[in-house]
């Protein structure tokens, strides 16, 4: 089960795993590593912020996206999101740079979790297939 929220889940993530759920979908305004250090085996999504994107910085993007990779190393699953969504208003060029950073960057393989070299944007990258995500027992994780 994964549990969806807006708003900032620091003060009830720990009930929502204690009733069962494997992961939270939610806001950036949520402390994403905190949650991930306690809840090893967890999925996690909503870091990313459409604040930073709405400023069209190209670093400021990149430094959001090496930071939820920071968060994705913690944890056992985690998908890159925009957690207040991605509304029609944001410059074009920022939502790209932020996918384009995503799939060069974020990709799970044999080497999981996201190893710390695999951040640097000229490491090759070798995706895994859905037959490796359900294999290793882990449970979800992208």
């Amino acid at each position: 089960m994964i549990f969806i929220a807006d708003g900032c889940m620091d003060a009830c993530a720990d009930n929502v795993f204690a009733c069962g759920a494997r992961g939270i979908i939610t806001e950036q305004f949520t402390d994403f590593k905190a949650i991930a250090r306690k809840h090893k085996n967890c999925c996690l999504a909503g870091e990313g912020d459409n604040r930073v994107l709405s400023r069209n910085d190209p670093e400021e993007i990149r430094t959001m996206v090496m930071d939820m990779l920071e968060t994705a190393r913690l944890t056992g699953g985690y998908f890159m999101k925009i957690g207040n969504h991605i509304p029609w208003n944001l410059p074009p060029e920022a939502v790209r740079l932020y996918l384009d950073l995503c799939s060069e960057l974020a990709v799970r393989h044999e080497g999981f979790p996201i190893p710390a070299a695999q951040t640097d944007s000229s490491a090759e990258c070798t995706a895994s297939t859905s037959s490796d995500w359900a294999s290793d027992g882990r449970g979800l994780h992208p």
